[in-house]
């Protein structure tokens, strides 16, 4: 699903009658009438019959799918668009990462050039700081 996706589906919700909706279910003795309504319960938003044994009996429950997806699909997109923020943001922190890592290697062979066999704590210690220090400012 792209950006676009979700911008489409978005306006989808944004044009149709304010939420949340609610299915009824009226019984008139020889079916079921099952009607979305929205707030204003004067607005009827869809009417399905049900009778048992009709091919599509399954109105009941396309009813209450129908009311409950108009809160439940715009909650959705925002949950899309906050994970998708998330993952780049944790995308960016691999990547800084990546690259302190290939500083602090570029580092330690440097000292290991000048001939630190094997490399001293305190320099371990000097390295790891100057290459995390920055990353552990920002938080």
């Amino acid at each position: 699903m792209q950006h676009d996706d979700l911008d489409r589906e978005q306006a989808i919700c944004d044009a149709a009658t304010e939420g949340p909706w609610y299915d009824q279910q009226i019984y008139d003795g020889g079916r079921t009438v099952c009607t979305m309504r929205s707030p204003d319960i004067t607005y009827c938003v869809n009417r399905a019959m049900h009778a048992n044994g009709f091919p599509g009996d399954k109105t009941k429950e396309n009813a209450y799918l129908i009311a409950a997806a108009r809160t439940a699909w715009p909650a959705r997109i925002n949950e899309c668009r906050r994970l998708r923020e998330q993952v780049a943001a944790l995308l960016e922190e691999i990547e800084r990462l990546k690259e302190a890592g290939k500083v602090l290697a570029r580092y330690l062979e440097d000292m290991d050039d000048q001939g630190y066999h094997p490399v001293p704590i305190d320099a371990q210690d000097r390295a790891a700081a100057k290459v995390f220090y920055p990353l552990w400012e920002g938080e």
